[in-house]
């Protein structure tokens, strides 16, 4: 994002958490927000959203990138949002990768037998310290670059970031239907 935009990083954020936090809400979803504890017994999933500022002198590198812990209920939420993403928006993706850099194919992916020799380096290296597999399916979702070209542009536009909640709670219902 440039210096001179009105939106932050943490605003851009808050922003699409918070419409996926209503719409799950109106199908009657229980939510705990990013200040509950991880620990919560009687939590399903969860979902963490960030903007990537790792790269903010590459304008090239663009669009989602999901992670997860080895974990094969994560390895399902991670395909599953990632895929109803990429059907819902016109996105760049920089792939589904487990915590060991390990990238999958979202439309052939088996999480047990990814090959740790085709993870992306530009997106590798990307903060995964809250990924610790506590038992509850987890996924990492880079939601945008803050230095790509297309998603600076995308990211400050209100409409964009509602499709993007959109799909995020569109695949995480798709998710509790099928796995829960």
């Amino acid at each position: 994002m440039s210096p001179n935009q009105a939106l932050t990083d943490r605003s851009i954020q808050e922003s699409i958490a918070d419409t996926v936090a209503s719409l799950l809400r109106f199908q009657g979803i229980e939510i705990w927000e990013k200040r509950s504890p991880v620990e919560t017994p009687s939590a399903d999933l969860r979902v963490i959203l960030q903007l990537d500022a790792a790269h903010p002198d590459n304008p090239d590198l663009n669009g989602i990138a999901v992670f997860y812990p080895s974990h094969l209920q994560s390895a399902r939420l991670a395909q599953l949002l990632h895929k109803t993403i990429l059907r819902t928006i016109d996105i760049r993706s920089q792939g589904v990768q487990s915590v060991h850099q390990e990238t999958t194919n979202p439309e052939t992916a088996n999480p047990e037998t990814a090959d740790p020799e085709t993870a992306d380096p530009e997106t590798a290296d990307l903060e995964t310290s809250q990924m610790t597999d506590t038992g509850i399916p987890t996924v990492y979702l880079t939601v945008g670059f803050v230095g790509g070209r297309e998603d600076s542009i995308n990211l400050g536009n209100a409409e964009y970031r509602d499709c993007m909640a959109q799909a995020i709670a569109t695949g995480i219902l798709k998710y509790i239907q099928t796995a829960l």
